[in-house]
């Protein structure tokens, strides 16, 4: 089946990184000029596929409003809502295979579902405006997706389905806002113009370390995800990566 662009969509949901912030699905106002599917007729499939049609699983951060904190606890990363794959005090490895900057319409909490844009150009056609203090605005967030390897002592095949030269793993998508888009988003942005280039290896020739900490303001506190770079990829680890499409 043809790779999808990770440009056609945008992460459908944010991890709970932050104290007031609850789960959404979120949707893209799209280009009307850009490609949305893709017609593919093969042996195995045939007929027109978009990203829309992919499952990746989200990766979540379990905060204290978290759904389902009685079940994992504060602190944990959570894959897909019900597989627990490590705590924010130990680092998980990751590989950033593709990351998208978009939009995101800043609502009360409570009042509904945010628009997301792509563009500057359309948060202004639509209203809005991109300065903090502004009523009516948008700010700026980053989609993710990111190589997991599949834990030693975590057993879910059903999500870690695809074998690479170093052990199962799977792609998840991570969704960086507010705070996380300062901590998470930025080191990711800033690596892919310069130390992770496409001259230098692109995005996938470098290790992750993704981790949380708890952060305190007056009477209100929040768990904030934080990243930094690692080790490089092994060369046979960054062709695997580059060849799965996202």
């Amino acid at each position: 089946m043809a790779s999808m662009s990770f440009s056609e969509t945008t992460p459908e949901a944010a991890p709970e990184q932050e104290r007031d912030k609850a789960e959404v699905s979120l949707a893209v106002a799209a280009k009307p000029s850009a490609p949305v599917a893709v017609y593919v007729e093969g042996e195995d499939a045939e007929g027109e596929f978009s990203a829309r049609d992919f499952q990746r699983p989200s990766l979540n951060l379990v905060t204290k409003t978290s759904a389902n904190v009685d079940v994992f606890g504060i602190g944990t990363w959570v894959v897909g809502k019900e597989v627990a794959v490590g705590k924010m005090s130990e680092p998980l490895n990751v590989v950033a295979l593709k990351i998208q900057k978009a939009y995101q319409e800043q609502l009360p909490f409570g009042a509904g579902r945010p628009r997301m844009f792509r563009t500057a150009e359309e948060v202004t056609a639509a209203g809005l405006s991109l300065q903090y203090e502004a009523e009516a605005k948008a700010a700026e967030v980053l989609g993710v997706r990111f190589w997991l390897p599949q834990p030693k002592d975590v057993d879910a095949p059903h999500i870690f389905t695809l074998e690479s030269p170093e052990g199962f793993g799977a792609v998840v998508k991570f969704f960086a806002a507010r705070t996380a888009y300062t901590s998470v988003g930025k080191p990711l942005i800033d690596a892919c113009h310069s130390f992770l280039s496409p001259s230098k290896g692109g995005i996938v020739a470098k290790w992750w370390e993704l981790s949380a900490m708890k952060k305190v303001n007056g009477a209100n506190s929040w768990l904030l995800p934080m990243i930094k770079p690692g080790i490089p990829t092994s060369p046979e680890m960054a062709a695997f990566l580059k060849s799965i499409g996202v």
